[in-house]
């Protein structure tokens, strides 16, 4: 799920969020992340579940895993929540200079 949480740090705001599509950003970045139709896979070869809320000073992220046993919505999901800042735009710095 770290890789999935380094390609939304370094596109999310670069990109309109309506039609942003994380499974296409990671692949961009990391060709090996495993995946199917359009979705990254966890370890155990099931979809992990992606949600991203604009919010006053960025965006909150959720990523969650069903984890071992591959059922979601147990005790062993694996969760990740982020706040990440809009990526500045190509070619400027953070201070925006």
């Amino acid at each position: 799920m770290g890789q999935i949480s380094v390609a939304l740090d370094r596109t999310l705001g670069i990109k309109p969020l309506d039609g942003y599509d994380p499974a296409s950003e990671t692949q961009k970045l990391f060709p090996s992340v495993a995946s199917t139709d359009g979705q990254i896979l966890d370890g155990w070869g099931k979809s992990i579940t992606i949600s991203i809320k604009r919010v006053e000073k960025g965006f909150q992220v959720s990523l969650i895993s069903s984890g071992t046993d591959r059922i979601m919505g147990t005790n062993d999901d694996i969760r990740q929540e982020d706040l990440v800042l809009p990526a500045p735009a190509p070619g400027k710095s953070e201070g925006g200079k």
